[in-house]
């Protein structure tokens, strides 16, 4: 595939991430889901006026407090594989930062009470 006159091989870049960084993407997956229960936690609690993700909380309005974290975080693990098959580069420190982002948020969600 050509993307801005460069040449991008997508087949090949599809299996990178699962591949030979594979460490980085099951933690990636494991803060996912951290974060995805401890948001249903929190919202179960309080209720989603309070989520700070726009994103999560329109869609914690519209399929509920379940269902809303569930299809976020699916979304958000998507996102990178996509950014992957672009710029297989960016891999080690866009899942750091997402992973980061994950567990900092599940802490915070845990301190609901």
């Amino acid at each position: 595939m050509r993307v801005l006159d460069t040449d991008i091989d997508v087949a090949a870049n599809k299996t990178i991430l699962i591949g030979q960084y594979k460490v980085y993407f099951f933690l990636l997956i494991y803060s996912a889901v951290l974060d995805c229960l401890s948001t249903m936690h929190f919202m179960s609690r309080i209720g989603p006026g309070h989520e700070t993700n726009l994103f999560v909380r329109t869609l914690s309005y519209t399929c509920g407090i379940i269902l809303g974290p569930i299809i976020g975080k699916i979304l958000q693990v998507l996102a990178v594989w996509f950014v992957t098959l672009f710029v297989p580069g960016l891999i080690k420190a866009l899942c750091a930062t997402i992973i980061c982002a994950n567990c900092y948020a599940f802490v915070l969600n845990m301190q609901i009470r």
